[in-house]
């Protein structure tokens, strides 16, 4: 069975486990007893974002949405969402322009080119975006007013750079 699975490079205290390099999507084809490195290159970069989150799509297509890569110019890596019709090759299909730390997507289980990302930054959500187009056309959300003032009026509670997750209602692809 093709195993995917996403590295990244972390920096616990003053200890760094990987180089920039080391970061990125990898596959196995053996189950899980070896990997090798996708490409999956930030044109014009030469390096790849660190994998936030990897999904299928109704067609079985694979969707990879990318944070920054800690070690190599810290945001340039964050914010992009990549496609691939058979698992080696992907295409950036969107990449957002400002400094972010994460992205994580979500594809309609119902609604085949219907996709929705969340992109954050280093504390509050950027951007909420939704393409009905199989990712060739973006369009972007208002972001959700929070009904909890008292504690932030965020509704993350900046907490955009640390534990996003989206999800897509089951049955309503413009839920």
């Amino acid at each position: 069975s093709v195993i995917y699975l996403g590295r990244d490079v972390h920096q616990a205290g003053h200890v760094l486990n990987g180089d920039s390099a080391t970061a990125g999507l990898y596959r196995s084809i053996n189950g899980g007893v070896s990997f090798n490195k996708v490409n999956m290159v930030l044109p014009g970069r030469g390096i790849s974002g660190a994998p936030d989150k990897i999904e299928l799509d109704a067609r079985n297509n694979l969707w990879v949405s990318t944070k920054n890569n800690a070690l190599s110019n810290y945001y340039q890596t964050g914010g992009g969402i990549y496609f691939s019709s058979n698992g080696t090759s992907f295409s950036l299909k969107y990449k957002h322009k400002s400094k972010s730390r994460h992205c994580v997507l979500s594809c309609a289980p119902t609604g085949k080119d219907t996709l929705y990302a969340l992109i954050g930054g280093t504390s509050t959500i950027q951007q909420i975006i939704r393409s009905y187009d199989h990712g060739n056309n973006w369009d972007t959300l208002t972001l959700p007013v929070d009904a909890d003032t008292g504690i932030d009026n965020e509704f993350t509670r900046r907490q955009a750079w640390y534990n996003l997750t989206i999800a897509i209602h089951p049955k309503n692809a413009k839920e």
